[in-house]
């Protein structure tokens, strides 16, 4: 193949994953409105394939769902408080609310 037929490709392939990042934001928004309709804590946890493959984390951070490991180990809301300068108690009160079933 040439140089243009891989230049064809390579856009058409950039394309493609492109407009599944599109759908899957898309999927992501409905599903942060459903949980926030649910409970307006849930506005603290943020969905985006972009950031941290897109697990769920606190929103304006990067701590995701290890905060429940640590709390299963023993961790004491206060002692995570005290680590991650921007965490709140509300925060913490959010992830513990994200993991719990409809």
């Amino acid at each position: 193949m040439d140089g243009a037929g891989e230049a064809e490709l390579d856009f058409g392939v950039g394309r493609f994953f492109r407009g599944q990042a599109e759908e899957a934001l898309w999927k992501i928004e409905c599903t942060q409105e459903r949980f926030v309709e649910r409970d307006p804590l849930l506005s603290r946890i943020a969905l985006d394939p972009r950031i941290m493959v897109g697990q769920p984390m606190v929103r304006g951070t990067r701590l995701t769902s290890f905060i429940l490991g640590r709390l299963a180990h023993g961790s004491a809301v206060e002692e995570l408080l005290s680590e991650y300068g921007g965490l709140t108690r509300e925060d913490v009160q959010a992830c513990l609310l994200w993991r719990t079933p409809l």
